[in-house]
């Protein structure tokens, strides 16, 4: 699994990127354990791509209450321009299947 992530931070017209992949196998006992295990490695990869994203961030506290965002850009991160044409993918949660909706899927891999 991948994720690319984006963080924005509107107010100061700032934003910066983070991108995870992980791969994992195991042994399928059932097509309730590939549901479960393919919603961790969506959960695991989501939390290291927003983890590498907020690695460029730093938040400091000024002294008024106010927050301000600086960011360390480093060169492999990916400019704007090199994103056009980029497909977005949106997020697909386990947690919003519903127990009436349950359809029979065919889990197997050739």
């Amino acid at each position: 699994f991948g994720c690319l992530m984006q963080l924005n931070f509107p107010q100061h017209g700032l934003k910066t990127r983070g991108a995870a992949v992980i791969e994992d196998s195991f042994t399928c006992t059932g097509p309730d354990v590939v549901l479960q295990r393919r919603c961790q490695l969506q959960r695991m990869v989501r939390e290291k791509a927003l983890v590498q994203a907020f690695s460029t961030v730093l938040l400091i506290l000024l002294g008024n209450g106010k927050v301000m965002v600086e960011l360390k850009q480093s060169q492999d991160q990916c400019e704007s321009a090199e994103t056009e044409g980029v497909l977005q993918v949106n997020e697909f949660s386990c947690s919003e299947l519903q127990d009436g909706d349950e359809e029979d899927w065919d889990l197997t891999v050739s």
